[in-house]
Order: C-alpha cells, then structure tokens, then sequence
C-alpha cells in the first residue's frame, strides 16, 4: 500500500505542477481565443490530450487487467452536462484545471467554486438526479475508434516537437517549456485516472455530496487524499517557484461568484462522470465517444457566451 500511495503522491504532485506552471485553463484558453485569436493555450490543451491517449490507448490494450476505460453515459447527459458545465466555468471564469491553478497561487476565494459544486451535487442528488448507468459499449468500434485516435495522437505528439516560436527576430523551432508541462498534464492525469479511479478534488466533494444525500458513495480514501493533497503541493510549489504565489484577501463578492459557478460545474460533472480534465485527459484520449460530445457542448458554450460578450462590449464603446 505504502508504494502504491507513494507512486500515487509522486504523479499527483507532477500534474499539480504542471498544471499550475502551464496555467492550464480551457476557461481561459477559449477567452484568449475568441478576444486575441491566440490559439497557443487551446493547442496546448490538445498536447496534453495526444500524449494521454499516447499513454492510455497501448496500456489498455497491453495491460487490460490495469488500465480501465470511463463508463461511458447516454448521449443526452453528455450534451446537457457538457454545457452546464461549460456555463458554470464561465461564472466562475475557470474550469477544474484552472480552479486548481488559482488555488495553488493563493486566491482562495476560488474556494468558494469547491462549496458550490457540493452544494450543486447534493440539490441535484435530493431532487432525484444521479450520475446515469454505464451503457455498454462495443468492442469492435472501441477499437476502430482507439486506433485512429492513437494515429491522431501520434501526429499531434511530433508535430508538437516542432512548434515554432517567435523570439525577437528570429523562428526558433523547440520543445518550449509550456509544451513539457502540457505533457506532464496529460500523461501524469492518464495514467491516475486509468490505473488507480476516482483520485481528483471534484470525486472527494461528489463523494462528501453523496454522503450528505444519504446515498453512500465513498472510495479509497487513502488514494483521494494522498492525490488531492499531492496535487495541491505540487500547485503550490510550482507557484512558489515562479514567483507567482500571492495570498488573495477574501472578498465576498468574488466568492459568491465562484459559488454560483461550482454549482453549474458540480451538477455538470455529476452528469458526465467528472469534469473537464476527466475528460480531456481521461474520456476523450481513451476512445470514449461521449466525452468528445461533452468536450464539444462545454467548449461550444464557452465560445457562444466569450463572443456574446465581446460583441456587447464592443457595442458600449
């Protein structure tokens, strides 16, 4: 046990590091994309998912005994929960990724997202809903579908090595550092969610919302704790690092946004199994066709609402 919670703490910690050196946001990702047309954070993104599927579609079919496959849900749960979940990350202006950042930097205000995404969890568990049954899946378009996704990655994996960058006046072609990071993301969070499950903050607060709805539901502990508490250091120690880290004062307002966005973010993971890095560095890489749809509702939410908003504030000035 002692081993496997050290390998645990060991891979947790990377991804909270790199996901806070990268500022590893979708949030924000597709701000910056629809107000400054920069495509670098969404393509980052997209590294970090190749070099899962790179991780998680060989070990499935190496080690089937080791690496699991999501459960995957109807296609209406994956529709609705992909959108509230992107509304949600709009409210609070950041996804699961982002939340995690802003946390480790020291603006625990994002706290309040935490709060309202048990409080979403739990209304919607007393009101009748709950994550939907697994549906079942067929092998024969599983695999079709994991073999073309490994080629993609592929791809997308070697031509990330040769990404150019401007450097004063020259083009520079590097593996640059938001690059490794983006890499470390989708390959530390491949291999804890396929190997060793429920292992994220969202699980522990879904978990705690169970609980309290009278509907136990409650995993290794053990791996949740010593994961979340990993992650969170290797947040902060990334933070610390860069010179980043700054306790934010606490502001009523704020938090009460954040709040109100956690419990859109809560009742759209409840939906679809978990939240966007569920998905991105888990569904989407290892084949499962409702975390593209969920991916795509969340990100066509956020684009609607980010050019909705930049249309209007052109308007005022």
């Amino acid at each position: 046990m002692f081993a496997q919670l050290s390998i645990i703490g060991l891979l947790a910690f990377i991804f909270g590091y790199a996901v806070n050196r990268a500022n590893t946001c979708a949030t924000a990702a597709i701000k910056d994309l629809v107000y400054n047309r920069r495509p670098h954070r969404m393509i980052a993104l997209g590294v970090s998912a190749a070099w899962a599927a790179a991780v998680l579609i060989p070990g499935t079919w190496l080690f089937p005994a080791h690496f699991f496959r999501p459960a995957p849900v109807p296609f209406v749960h994956a529709i609705l929960g992909g959108a509230l979940f992107g509304y949600g990350a709009y409210i609070n202006r950041a996804c699961s990724f982002g939340t995690l950042y802003h946390l480790t930097s020291g603006d625990l205000n994002f706290l309040g997202a935490l709060f309202g995404m048990f409080a979403g969890i739990f209304a919607a568990l007393r009101l009748g809903f709950d994550a939907p049954a697994a549906l079942p899946t067929n092998p024969e378009k599983t695999a079709v579908l994991q073999v073309l996704l490994y080629a993609i990655a592929i791809v997308a994996i070697l031509l990330s090595f040769f990404n150019e960058h401007d450097e004063g006046n020259r083009r520079l072609r590097s593996f640059g550092s938001n690059t490794v990071h983006a890499v470390a993301v989708g390959m530390t969070g491949a291999i804890l969610y396929a190997a060793f499950g429920r292992w994220t903050y969202a699980t522990l607060i879904s978990d705690g919302a169970h609980l309290a709805a009278g509907s136990l539901r409650i995993g290794a502990i053990e791996t949740m704790l010593t994961a979340i508490l990993s992650a969170i250091g290797g947040g902060i120690a990334a933070s610390i690092g860069s010179g980043g880290f700054l306790l934010r004062s606490f502001r009523p307002r704020a938090f009460s946004q954040h709040f109100a966005g956690g419990i859109f973010l809560g009742i759209g993971s409840l939906l679809i199994g978990g939240g966007n890095d569920f998905l991105l560095v888990y569904g989407a890489p290892s084949g499962s066709s409702f975390a593209f749809i969920a991916l795509a509702a969340m990100t066509a939410t956020l684009l609607v609402i980010f050019c909705l908003e930049k249309h209007l504030r052109a308007d005022r000035h």
